[in-house]
């Protein structure tokens, strides 16, 4: 894959390899990182009720929403290495994914999302437009490590 020139960071510098193939039409990836941050209050007159410290929480919600076309060959589950999927309840087995930034300085930025499952698989079928079939999905994951 060619490292793109420029400032921005674009999609043309991102790869998403999943049981070590190269997941190809992906329309869109969204990661999402959530923690609880509890506020912490004392009761005094210098404070006057706000905040005086934030606790840090466990990591929560850690989740990948992942667009992509479907394909005749491969639809977006068996990309991922979850066949015959008919219900979500179908996989049995977590799967590991990996994502890697190119960046201009010829560096890579590398991902690895472990204990991974699909919590969401929707379709989205049109009758006017380009009429592909645009797969929406939520991955649940346990862990992601800088490799």
């Amino acid at each position: 894959m060619a490292i793109p020139q420029t400032k921005v960071r674009t999609s043309l510098g991102l790869e998403v390899r999943a049981k070590g193939v190269t997941v190809g039409f992906i329309q869109s990836w969204n990661v999402s990182l959530t923690r609880t941050v509890t506020p912490v209050y004392e009761l005094n007159p210098v404070s006057g009720g706000k905040p005086v410290d934030l606790v840090p929480g466990n990591d929560t919600d850690l989740r990948i929403d992942v667009g992509r076309m479907d394909l005749h060959r491969k639809k977006m589950e068996d990309v991922f290495g979850t066949t015959n999927i008919a219900m979500l309840s179908d996989q049995s087995n977590p799967f590991e994914v990996i994502e890697s930034w190119m960046n201009p300085d010829g560096s890579v930025e590398r991902y690895v999302y472990t204990g991974c499952y699909f919590s969401r698989i929707s379709r989205r079928v049109d009758a006017t437009g380009n009429r592909t079939i645009v797969v929406e999905g939520t991955i649940n994951y346990v862990e992601r490590r800088k490799l």
